[in-house]
């Protein structure tokens, strides 16, 4: 996953990348739970489908 001129950059770039996934994972958990004032990642957005008895889309 990605490319960078040197191993360490390497490192730090996919060090960054599972940072941000876990953030959106924990984001989108809470929405899920019905928490519609979580902030996502910068660069993410929240899913389409409002969780409800029946989905709807928004």
């Amino acid at each position: 996953m990605g490319h960078a001129s040197t191993h360490r950059a390497l490192k730090e770039l996919r060090e960054q990348y599972r940072s941000f996934v876990v953030a959106f994972q924990e984001a989108a958990a809470r929405w899920r739970r019905g928490d519609f004032s979580v902030s996502f990642p910068l660069h993410s957005f929240p899913p389409r489908v409002v969780p409800d008895r029946v989905a709807r889309v928004l």
